[in-house]
């Protein structure tokens, strides 16, 4: 039984053979009635990209195409598993959306060289990151080199903001944003600073954002690891593990909170710092840091 293939059967084809339609629709995202209690608003909200669900009015109930038809059925995994692999087939994955921000996997299409490493000085770099992303330009050098590539066949250079991991490939994020890549392998990131406890993150700038919110966020003294994407989560975990305590402070959105949720449920030692950055508006601590900038900017103006 190949659980990840089966785990990729459309949520909404699944609804639809239940005989539960589409309440609305909002972006890639589906609302419906909960299944299993009566309901006057559709509050179970399915990500067509992730292919997740979650139940606003239950939030224990949430996850995978198997853990909906567990709730649908209340079976157990296996029978869920098994029914999705007998009665409903396997489905192809589905196609992502199309995204304004580039990523380039170079392990897979080696198109970059790096010319030069060095410390995080451009002026436009800094610029970008004190101004757009609200991070102090010192933390900002701490944990970032400033590398400049070359494409391979146009010969185009840029200089791009990079971050090591620990496959000793490079993260890098361009001067405006909108250029997102890994040249080498993708892997987590994890720097030591000499203590027993571990802040998880997603993203670069989500360790800057933490480093500059300091006890706001986490009180305690900690490592950091950067997972840089989801994908990484399942790798890092026996490096979180190594620790007595693994603070996470993964993103708002659907597939953060859902690997929040499922860490904490797994190990005591898992803590989630996520009331801590709750906004109204924005799904991360970068957005969070720049939130708290402009409430402060916002008192000082009524002062």
């Amino acid at each position: 039984m190949n659980f990840q293939e089966i785990k990729r059967t459309p949520i909404p084809s699944i609804m639809e053979k239940y005989g539960h339609p589409i309440a609305r629709r909002s972006g890639d995202a589906l609302f419906y009635f909960a299944p299993w209690r009566a309901e006057n608003t559709a509050s179970v909200k399915v990500s067509i990209r992730d292919n997740l669900f979650i139940d606003y009015g239950d939030e224990k109930r949430c996850g995978s195409v198997i853990d909906l038809v567990m709730n649908l059925d209340n079976c157990s995994l296996i029978d869920a598993s098994k029914k999705l692999e007998q009665i409903f087939g396997i489905t192809a994955p589905m196609e992502q959306p199309n995204t304004s921000i580039i990523n380039v996997d170079i392990a897979a299409n080696p198109s970059f060289l790096i010319n030069r490493e060095s410390d995080l000085a451009d002026k436009e770099l800094l610029s970008y990151v004190s101004s757009e992303r609200g991070i102090p330009i010192e933390i900002a050098q701490k944990y970032l080199r400033e590398l400049e590539i070359e494409h391979r066949i146009f010969h185009k250079k840029q200089i791009v903001l990079g971050m090591k991991n620990n496959s000793g490939s490079w993260e890098v994020r361009g001067k405006n944003g909108n250029f997102k890549s890994c040249i080498g392998h993708k892997d987590f990131t994890f720097f030591d600073e000499g203590f027993d406890k571990v802040l998880v993150v997603e993203g670069m700038f989500d360790l800057l954002s933490a480093v500059k919110l300091g006890d706001k966020i986490c009180f305690e003294k900690v490592n950091y690891l950067v997972l840089h994407s989801l994908s990484n989560l399942d790798r890092s975990i026996p490096k979180m593990l190594e620790h007595n305590k693994v603070f996470l402070a993964l993103d708002l959105d659907f597939p953060g909170r859902i690997k929040t949720k499922n860490l904490i449920e797994s190990d005591s030692k898992f803590i989630d710092l996520s009331p801590k950055y709750q906004m109204k508006d924005g799904k991360d601590l970068n957005d969070f840091l720049k939130y708290n900038k402009g409430q402060k900017r916002n008192r000082g103006r009524s002062l």
